[in-house]
């Protein structure tokens, strides 16, 4: 992920917004989200059963909880659709949770993942959905075979944000 392409994506990007998070089972016997409620305020990733990038590899996604939060903002990462070598050469195959230590979370207090008073979402339960399946968050065909590209590729998002959508 290139964090230069954050800023060129932050409006459009900017997906759906919830509000009234389920703070569901609190104890993190079986709470994936326990992390980010024990860290209220900070960015956590979330490796999520089943979801993969393009390649095949696994993924998941970031999430920053506030205390006493009730709205939800989603941001779907931009990319590019992969329909060729060119266009497959040009967006990620994957994204891992060091992807998102060194990049979002590093660097995740500005823009629109700022928790400052001008962010009109700054205050709210914020999710980060990378961008690896180039599908542009839609795909629903694994193992797709694409003219020139040698290996298949899993354009999967749907069933990704399914996935994460079931855990927030």
């Amino acid at each position: 992920m290139t964090l230069s392409r954050l800023p060129a994506v932050a409006l459009c990007a900017l997906g759906l917004l919830f509000s009234a998070c389920d703070s569901g089972d609190t104890d993190g016997n079986d709470d994936p989200l326990a992390e980010a409620r024990a860290n209220l305020g900070e960015w956590t990733w979330i490796d999520v059963d089943g979801a993969m990038c393009r390649d095949g590899s696994a993924t998941g996604f970031g999430i920053r909880l506030q205390d006493g939060a009730d709205d939800l903002a989603i941001y779907f990462e931009g990319g590019g659709a992969c329909f060729d070598p060119l266009t497959c050469a040009l967006n990620d195959a994957n994204f891992t949770e060091q992807d998102f230590i060194s990049g979002v979370a590093a660097t995740g207090q500005s823009g629109i993942f700022s928790t400052g008073s001008q962010n009109p979402v700054g205050d709210w339960n914020m999710v980060y959905v990378p961008y690896c399946t180039g599908d542009v968050h839609g795909g629903s065909a694994p193992n797709a075979t694409v003219p020139g590209v040698s290996a298949p590729q899993q354009f999967v998002g749907h069933e990704n944000l399914k996935r994460y959508i079931d855990l927030i």
